[in-house]
Parts: C-alpha cells; sequence; structure tokens
C-alpha cells in the first residue's frame, strides 16, 4: 500500500518538539486544527519548511526535553489554596474559572493559563492574569469577601448559617420569600458586595442596608409570583403560580396559543427581559396591565429552534407578513428568492451560518442579527461554510489522506 500523501491533525493539544523532519517531508499537504501548539526552537523551522496550513489559537515555546502535564476543564472550575499542581502542567478552562483565596501557590506553579470564558477572583490576585489569556472577563471582589454562588439564591435559613461581620461576594443575590430574617442579618452585621439584588416589596427597606449603594435593586411588588428564569406563558404555568407573575428572564408565549389567550388570564405581568409575542398575540396583550424591558413582535411565521431551514420563494409568497428564522444552525437561501423579497419578508436571529449565493448576501447581511458566516457554500447538511473548512473539506474528500483525531497529539 502506498505512502498516504496528505495528513490531518485534529487535536486539542498539539506537542512538535521532538518531530522529525524526515517523517512528514513527504506528505504533499498538512493540515492542522489545534488549540494549543508546542513548539521549540528546532521545531519552529521544520514547521516553516513543511508544507502545513496551521489553524490555531495559541503557540507555547518550551525546551523539547521539558515534559509537561496538560489540564483541561470544563464547565464550573474552582482553584483553591488546596489545590495540588505538580511539575510544569497548563491550565485551559472552558467556562468559569472561580479563584478563591490562598490560590497563589497554584498560579504561580502554571506554565500557561488560558480561559475561554470568565474569571472570578479575589482583587490581589487579578495581576496573576495579566499574563494569562482569558478570552472573556475578569471579574475582581474585595478581598475581604466570602465568595458565594454567582447568582446566590437567599433563602430563610442563611440567617442562621452566616457568620458574624461577614462581607459577602455574589454576581446576584435574590431573596427567595419575605420570610427571610432580615432583622437577623443585621444583628450579625453581615453586608453584602454584589452588582444586583432582587427582594421582595415587604422586605426592601431592611434588606437594602445590607447591600452597597452602588447595587442596583430590584423589587418584587408584594402579591406578584416571582419566576427567576425564562418563561413560557402556558395554562400550567398560570394554575401553579397564579395571575400576577414578575419574571427575571425573557419570556414568550406558547406556540399553541396562537392568539394570545393566556394573556386573558393574567392580572399583572412584569419582564425583566424581553417580552417576545407574535403581531396576533399583540392585540391581546394590549389589554393586559404588562411591563417590560424590551418587547419583541414577531410578525408573519416564525421558524425557531430547528437544525436547518431552507427558504425558497413558496415559503416567502406562502407567508404574506414575512418569515423570522431564530436560534437556527443554518439557514439555506434558494436561488430563486431576490434581494427583494429577502429585505421585505425575512428577518434572521441567532443563525450560525446562512448560505446564499454572492448576490445574496447584502440582502441577507441587512436583515440578519448575530448570524455567524454569511456567504456562498453548498447544501450539504453539517458542511462548514467558512474558509478553512472549505480547505479541510477539500483535504478530507481527497483520495489519500491520513486521519488522526485526538486530544493530545505528538508529532
Amino acid at each position: 500500500m502506498s505512502e498516504k500523501k496528505n495528513l490531518m491533525i485534529n487535536c486539542d493539544v498539539l506537542d512538535t518538539r521532538r518531530m522529525k523532519e524526515e517523517d512528514y517531508a513527504h506528505y504533499e499537504q498538512i493540515v492542522v486544527n489545534a488549540y494549543l501548539v508546542l513548539v521549540s526552537e528546532a521545531s519552529k523551522s521544520i514547521l516553516a519548511r513543511l508544507p502545513l496550513t496551521l489553524n490555531h489559537d495559541k503557540t507555547v515555546e518550551l525546551p523539547d526535553d521539558e515534559p509537561v502535564e496538560l489540564r483541561t476543564v470544563n464547565g464550573v472550575t474552582e482553584l483553591s489554596g488546596d489545590a495540588v499542581v505538580t511539575g510544569r502542567t497548563m491550565l485551559i478552562a472552558n467556562g468559569v474559572l472561580r479563584v478563591r483565596p490562598g490560590a497563589e501557590k497554584a498560579l504561580e506553579q502554571y506554565v500557561s493559563i488560558d480561559v475561554n470564558g470568565e474569571v472570578e477572583c479575589p482583587k490581589s490576585l487579578e495581576g496573576y492574569f495579566a499574563r494569562a489569556n482569558v478570552n472573556g472577563r475578569i471579574e475582581a471582589y474585595p478581598d475581604d469577601c466570602i465568595p458565594l454562588k454567582r447568582n446566590f439564591k437567599l433563602d430563610e435559613y442563611f440567617p442562621a448559617r452566616a457568620q458574624e461581620n461577614a462581607r459577602y461576594y455574589a454576581r446576584r443575590v435574590t431573596f427567595q420569600n419575605a420570610k427571610v430574617d432580615v432583622a437577623a442579618l443585621a444583628k450579625k452585621n453581615v453586608r453584602f458586595v454584589v452588582r444586583r439584588f432582587i427582594v421582595p416589596e415587604e422586605l426592601v427597606e431592611t434588606a437594602a442596608p445590607l447591600f452597597d449603594e452602588e447595587a442596583e435593586c430590584v423589587v418584587v411588588p408584594r402579591g406578584m409570583a416571582f419566576l427567576d428564569d425564562d418563561t413560557v406563558l402556558g395554562e400550567a404555568l398560570v394554575r401553579r403560580h397564579g395571575g400576577k407573575l414578575f419574571v427575571y428572564g425573557d419570556v414568550s408565549v406558547d406556540p399553541k396559543d396562537r392568539d394570545g389567550a393566556i394573556f386573558a388570564k393574567l392580572e399583572k405581568l412584569i419582564v425583566k427581559g424581553t417580552l417576545s409575542v407574535t403581531a396576533r398575540q399583540e392585540e391581546a396583550l394590549a389589554a393586559l396591565d404588562a411591563e417590560y424591558d424590551e418587547l419583541d413582535i414577531t410578525k408573519g411565521r416564525c421558524m425557531e429552534n430547528i437544525e436547518k431551514v431552507r427558504v425558497d420563494k413558496t415559503l416567502l409568497d406562502g407567508s404574506p407578513e414575512g418569515v423570522k428564522i431564530k436560534n437556527v444552525a443554518k439557514a439555506v437561501i434558494a436561488e430563486d428568492v431576490t434581494g427583494g423579497m429577502i429585505l421585505e419578508k425575512l428577518a434572521l436571529e441567532n443563525v450560525g451560518t446562512v448560505a446564499c449565493s454572492e448576490a445574496q448576501e447584502s440582502a441577507v447581511a441587512a436583515v440578519s442579527e448575530n448570524v455567524g458566516h454569511i456567504g456562498a457554500s453548498g447544501e450539504d447538511d453539517g458542511a462548514d461554510d467558512s474558509p478553512a473548512g472549505a480547505l479541510i473539506d477539500m483535504v478530507k474528500n481527497a483520495a489519500e489522506t491520513r486521519f488522526v483525531n485526538a486530544d493530545r497529539y505528538v508529532m
């Protein structure tokens, strides 16, 4: 069997420090997709001489004889003073990295730290991330604070557990109900450092002094049920919580309720977020005492939360009030759709890729919000329409390609 002519490597970490040029010089094309590439002085020269296409986020140069351990974590990760870091370690955190007081030693032992998300740390440790690669926000809180969960739910049992003279940190504190003994917290001299706090109207006067005056105060009116999440209005929700709803999140109407009949069963609605309705549901909403930060009115047909949508002349002609495509991985615009039809009848929101002709691109861009890629591509499912994806597809379809898929690969 003849040797493969092409090589494709897909990995999180590619270690090139010990590579030998003769092992790779026979390839006509080498494509590497990696997050992190480790190089040495010698391997940099070898890579420069190879027919290499390198798609990566970061390069770290280390001696070729130095052992390095890679630690990759996802989600919410805590790094405390008890953390043990052995040898030379690189940390990649995807999500939220919560650094606790006393973690200085662990931070100093890492060769490098990469965070794809957010860092939460005491103010005194913020400087450690000046040399780190943080693709997101760094949230530094006062050193004398005890960190709580980012969105802390303060229930009636917390006053008994709270420490005397303690300062607590959280992004947001939500009083779960009006039964919380605020007087007990005040007696213990408890204070909170937060961006905002959500409190029932009954507790506002006694609870407000526990928070910094810069914190945003969100008051839940007396007698209203509090819902702390995105919400879909429907019969079951009203039966459970009643007709007075305070929602901290976005709200939409059950798709089965095309006319917005649910609004007639509500007495009061407050939405700290976006309230999404159709044009038909808006008429019913008008009769309700409702408050909201934003109102999103979808006119015409709405196609959302599906993998792929094809938009053609038949769909647009059959939708007199237009079509909105939302939360879709890929939308394909057929050739029979003109730019004028796109501008008049189409809206795109939160779409990964829009495949269209060059003549359609400007119109698509004009009606798009939060769309990843717009441009010509085939209609095959799962196709990557980016320039790098086109090259990868070409290599994958080559007759003789060697494929390597791994978390970590040593050349």
